[in-house]
């Protein structure tokens, strides 16, 4: 062991000795990491802290910079240049298109000419508010590279609207679309009377949803299941739990607001067929107001002499029971 230790020394020595074994040593001892200089001024600071600290990055990133400013701002293959609408009469189209290419000038730093900025809601909510040819926007869709696709509603008039000497056109989204004073001139729209409402304003949405399907509801199911076209829909107000019906040949009926119209036109079918040709001569209501049962009362009866029954049991001694 001791002659295997000298050895090793002697071998340490040998090495150390060698010319190539030294200089390396030498410049190990000499070495000296190279310090890296950081930016002078703030704006170079700030490139060296995101990674952009020498021009191998900057001019990649100023190349992206510009791509993108070029895709936003300057007019190129995703500005929209077609506008395609459906639902509407062909001038109210032209007229919703006019709009929406207002729209599509508005926001400078996010212009919504261009298709991928384009926003829908915002879209949507600038049609809606201007355009009063349309009741609804169904749907947008995006056809890159140019081209928008509009699904939209017409508004129109569907019902007229009564109250005290004022006449109006309510639209089939519950929209006042005109009004006059006076003798109405509106005779093929179904007509609405009021008798306790305030005068609404041009444009006002007045009729809330539940209300339009009453209305539809009174005016179309109803007619078709007793197969006589309705002629008048009564309310106190739009608040009112009760509602009242004439029909064109003078019939009257009562219903609950609340009430299923479709199922409930289908039992006062069965209850009028039920009825022989001189009692229906006599008519003067049929209340259906009572769930499951309707109140029938004739002219020549003591309910007859009441203006408008508040109860449908205030015609019970008239009546002949649907159940």
């Amino acid at each position: 062991m001791l002659s295997k230790t000298k050895n090793d020394r002697n071998d340490s020595k040998d090495r150390f000795q060698k010319k190539n074994f030294r200089n390396h040593l030498q410049q190990a001892q000499n070495y000296k990491r190279n310090v890296r200089n950081l930016p002078k001024t703030k704006f170079r600071t700030f490139l060296f802290k995101i990674g952009l600290g020498s021009y191998k990055t900057i001019i990649p990133a100023a190349i992206i910079l510009l791509f993108g400013i070029y895709l936003i701002y300057v007019p190129n293959f995703l500005y929209i240049k077609h506008i395609e609408i459906s639902g509407l009469r062909t001038e109210d189209a032209a007229t919703a298109s006019n709009t929406i290419n207002d729209y599509l000038k508005t926001r400078f730093w996010w212009p919504q000419k261009n298709i991928l900025l384009l926003s829908k809601a915002g879209l949507s909510k600038y049609l809606l508010a201007r355009d009063g040819a349309v009741a609804d926007i169904k749907n947008i869709k995006k056809d890159l590279p140019d081209t928008i696709i509009l699904e939209l509603e017409q508004r129109y008039g569907k019902y007229e609207l009564e109250i005290g000497d004022w006449h109006y056109i309510l639209s089939n989204d519950g929209v006042v679309m005109s009004g006059q004073y006076g003798t109405s001139t509106i005779s093929s729209l179904p007509l609405i009377r009021f008798k306790d409402e305030q005068q609404p304003a041009d444009g006002e949405r007045f009729f809330s949803p539940e209300l339009l399907e009453l209305a539809e509801g009174l005016s179309s199911d109803l007619a078709k299941n007793i197969k006589i076209p309705t002629g008048a829909i009564l309310m106190e107000n739009r608040k009112s739990a009760d509602v009242k019906v004439i029909t064109t040949n003078g019939y009257e009926f009562f219903f609950d607001v609340k009430s299923d119209i479709g199922d409930i036109s289908k039992k006062l079918q069965l209850l009028l067929s039920r009825l022989t040709d001189a009692e229906k001569a006599k008519l003067k209501y049929i209340d259906m107001r009572i769930k499951d049962k309707g109140y029938v009362c004739l002219k020549d009866a003591p309910c007859a002499k009441e203006t408008s029954p508040s109860q449908a049991t205030s015609t019970e001694a008239s009546t002949n029971p649907l159940q």
